[in-house]
């Protein structure tokens, strides 16, 4: 739908994100059978100043692939939520303005911070359902 079509917009290799999208859907597809239960994860974002991911050469890619991720997670958890009836936990909005709790690499959170989410989001989708 629209989604699919900004993501090929915004990509420097416009045949990677239909592909991707086409996987998605398909991966989806053969995965569900009745009764079963699907938490969908989203990537975790990275911060402007994050080191190894791009060498030195490749660095002004990094704003690009920030965005990438954030739009690649929209469309994801998008399908999944609304198309395909799974869970969703959104660790990219969790986790954005934890920053104290990110690894200095700029990329990797600290575990149990996750555990801590996690077991939050966790509880609050069974009291709210």
């Amino acid at each position: 739908g629209q989604l699919k079509n900004e993501l090929c917009e915004t990509s420097e290799n416009k045949s990677i994100i239909p592909d991707y999208a086409q996987l998605l859907e398909e991966c989806f597809r053969s995965i569900i059978q009745a009764q079963t239960i699907v938490i969908w994860l989203t990537a975790t974002p990275f911060s402007k100043d994050a080191r190894g991911i791009l060498d030195e050469t490749r660095s002004e890619k990094k704003n690009f692939l920030r965005i990438r991720i954030f739009r690649i997670n929209t469309f994801s958890s998008e399908l999944a939520k609304n198309i395909y009836i799974f869970q969703v936990i959104d660790l990219h909005y969790l986790v954005r303005k934890r920053i104290q709790h990110r690894y200095k690499d700029g990329m990797h959170e600290f575990i149990l911070k996750f555990q801590h989410i996690l077991l939050l989001k966790i509880n609050f989708d069974m009291i709210e359902n």
